[in-house]
């Protein structure tokens, strides 16, 4: 299979090299890539499709926006830039792929445990999540020529917060290894169903 991994960040990398062994996985992102990508762009979306042309999947990992402060704290450019770098930019990577994605083929984008089970500080990711849940949920009604939608809901991942996030509690809330969170993108990836929300806490137990 072509897959297309769209974020290099810890979850993307993780995915893409779990991948690599038995598929060409083609990366990008607006750090680097196979094929550059700024997913803010609906401009720059159209020339990487032209560029890639025909693929069989696509998982993206990407985020955006202010985190790791009080809801009130937040302007409305804050909510803004977290919905428009967590939904738009997974949106637009959908809508506009449409045309190069093979019949029978599947997008997989990316939600998160803040969506059902908060922390402090993280609203603006809070609703954004949610809103792509529901995003695919109402798009896997539309999706023509057998191509499949669903959206991993990975919990705190914890290298993601070792490394950029060390100071939040995370004591009362689920952590896992990102090779945990990397494999439960794999079983939705092959999944045979459609708008479907994976949560990570299904396919692992890890703490710490």
């Amino acid at each position: 299979m072509k897959i297309v991994m769209i974020g290099r960040g810890i979850i993307g990398s993780a995915v893409a090299d779990l991948l690599s062994s038995e598929h060409e996985v083609i990366r990008a992102s607006r750090s680097g890539g196979d094929i550059p990508l700024d997913a803010l762009s609906v401009e720059s979306i159209a020339a990487f499709y032209r560029k890639l042309g025909k693929f069989d999947a696509m998982i993206i990992a990407i985020g955006g926006g202010r985190i790791y402060v009080p809801f009130w704290e937040l302007d409305p450019q804050d909510y803004l830039d977290a919905y428009l770098g967590r939904v738009m930019s997974q949106i637009n990577l959908v809508r506009l792929g449409l045309p190069h994605i093979s019949d029978g083929g599947a997008f997989i984008l990316s939600s998160g445990l803040m969506s059902k089970a908060p922390l402090p500080g993280f609203t603006a990711i809070s609703s954004s999540n949610g809103a792509i849940e529901k995003f695919v949920l109402g798009a896997a009604q539309d999706m023509p020529r057998g191509v499949r939608i669903n959206c991993v809901s990975a919990t705190n991942v914890k290298e993601t917060f070792e490394t950029y996030l060390p100071d939040v509690d995370l004591s009362n809330t689920t952590v896992q290894p990102v090779a945990t969170v990397a494999a439960a993108y794999k079983i939705a990836l092959f999944s045979s169903v459609s708008g479907q929300d994976f949560d990570t806490r299904d396919y692992g137990n890890d703490r710490g």
